[in-house]
């Protein structure tokens, strides 16, 4: 709540419900290829990253959330005109 007005144009109160809505939309994006990978019986998305399930393990959660960031800041703040 403190460090979102610094870094975004939210307010203290929408940056902490914005924070909620991307944790949420980054652990159902890991659970979505959690779920892809277990459907295909694959272990590991990579072996770039040894012990670590790959590149796609490390940023899975960061393809559902970014877009999220993306879109709340574009049509709230410059389709919508607020802020």
């Amino acid at each position: 709540a403190w460090i979102g007005p610094l870094l975004t144009p939210f307010d203290a109160l929408t940056g902490s419900l914005v924070g909620v809505a991307l944790a949420v939309a980054g652990f159902g994006g890991d659970m979505i290829v959690s779920a892809l990978k277990r459907e295909h019986n694959v272990k590991d998305a990579g072996s770039l990253l040894p012990g670590h399930g790959g590149i796609l393990d490390r940023v899975d959660s960061l393809l559902a959330a970014s877009p999220l960031f993306f879109y709340l800041v574009y049509f709230v703040y410059f389709v919508h005109g607020f802020g």
